[in-house]
């Protein structure tokens, strides 16, 4: 059978990392923005202390879902280019990630 393979397609690599980069990010920053404006009263939200959480993942599976529909968007050769400088860029931007996640009270 030939054809790409979803190890062999820059384009899935491209969605997959314009996906989990959203997601994470995403998370982090609706994080950091309820802990620093301070979280919703639980009795405000149907007086269930997991919402604020669920919507948190919830607006990150959105986001994560329209990164990578952009990613599947981006031509072959775009694709292959990104992920080749990958290497490089993808470790500092986890190291952010992180950073901001350990400073999530």
């Amino acid at each position: 059978m030939k054809g790409p393979w979803i190890g062999q397609s820059p384009r899935a690599g491209a969605i997959v990392l314009f996906a989990a980069t959203a997601l994470a990010g995403s998370y982090i920053t609706l994080r950091l923005w309820q802990a620093l404006g301070g979280e919703a009263d639980p009795r405000d939200v149907l007086a269930q202390p997991r919402i604020p959480f669920s919507w948190r993942i919830y607006a990150a599976l959105v986001h994560a879902a329209t990164a990578g529909a952009i990613g599947a968007l981006l031509p072959e050769r775009l694709a292959e280019a990104l992920l080749r400088h990958a290497a490089w860029f993808l470790p500092l931007l986890v190291f952010v990630l992180v950073t901001l996640a350990v400073l999530v009270p």
